[in-house]
């Protein structure tokens, strides 16, 4: 995927239903399996990357959508990253 077709019906990504992602791959691809644990991979919710715009995924702490048990709370480049408990993630 590199931005250069906008058009969803021809860059082989499509929602098969709310809990599934189809990939269509143009050739075989070894390392696919590994690749989908990337984060680029994940799927985004749209109303929240429509919120958040250009700002969406840059690294201040409310541009970034959280799933996990932590959230960003401050990053400093090269420095420092600060985590805080998720109180919306289950215990």
């Amino acid at each position: 995927i590199t931005g250069a077709d906008s058009d969803f019906s021809k860059v082989g990504v499509k929602a098969i239903d709310d809990q599934t992602v189809e990939y269509t791959l143009a050739r075989p691809e070894p390392y696919w399996n590994s690749k989908t644990t990337n984060s680029i991979l994940f799927p985004v919710n749209e109303e929240f990357l429509n919120s958040k715009g250009k700002d969406f995924g840059t690294l201040s702490p409310d541009s970034i959508l959280y799933s996990g048990p932590y959230l960003l709370k401050d990053f400093t480049s090269k420095s420092s990253i600060e985590y805080v408990k998720n109180p919306h993630y289950y215990d």
